[in-house]
């Protein structure tokens, strides 16, 4: 394991005016570098706008993520605990498949599990899954939820085929790529993290024509 330690990020009004804005630079490009971003937040501060940006790189670049709480024991009470957990997942719901550790640098509370965290989540960023298995899946989560009719015709999926690891990347060959609708689109993401894991990793779904074919005589 290679580890790329960014500065921290304070905030600023105007960042360019100084070195905070050259720091900035260096956590974009250790995102671009990287396999897996370690997010870590103040639990005493909650989410800030930075915080945000970053994770929105970390999205836009189908970077695999791991949200880090630190300074989790300054929060005392359960039930504060579970809120902010709570507010943490609302806050980076783009970012709804990445798990979260709760840790105290000071204390040392659970620094032992970012290791086998990030093992956990390599495997997942590079997981492969078998044409058979990915197309009976396939098959399964079309016949509990079939496309709806749309621009007067139903989509329908042909033949699926993983093109890629880092993130798993997917191809569906269907009849027409312009019948798949924003909320098909997520209940297949949905399913594929439900069914296949894929803790912390992002998954990218493409979509192909395929040409009808004919019997000839």
């Amino acid at each position: 394991l290679i580890f790329i330690d960014t500065a921290g990020l304070r905030h600023k009004a105007k960042p360019k005016e100084d070195v905070e804005y050259y720091s900035s630079l260096r956590t974009f490009e250790a995102v671009c570098n990287s396999d897996i971003a370690l997010l870590i937040l103040d639990s005493t501060q909650g989410v800030s706008m930075q915080d945000k940006k970053i994770a929105n790189y970390i999205q836009k670049e189908r970077k695999a993520c791991i949200i880090i709480l630190n300074k989790f024991d300054l929060i005392k009470d359960n039930i504060d605990r579970k809120l902010f957990i709570d507010e943490i997942r609302y806050e980076l719901s783009f970012l709804k498949n990445s798990p979260i550790v709760m840790t105290s640098a000071l204390t040392g509370y659970n620094i032992n599990k970012i290791i086998a965290k990030i093992k956990e989540v390599a495997l997942q960023y590079s997981k492969q899954i078998p044409t058979s298995v990915l197309n009976a899946f396939i098959r399964e989560v079309v016949s509990k939820n079939p496309p709806k009719y749309v621009r007067g015709n139903t989509l329908k999926i042909r033949y699926a085929t993983q093109t890629g690891i880092k993130p798993p990347k997917f191809l569906l060959f269907v009849n027409n790529p312009k019948l798949m609708y924003d909320s098909y689109y997520r209940y297949l993401e949905n399913k594929i993290y439900e069914d296949f894991g894929l803790e912390g990793s992002p998954v990218v779904i493409n979509l192909a024509k395929k040409k009808e074919e004919r019997n000839t005589v």
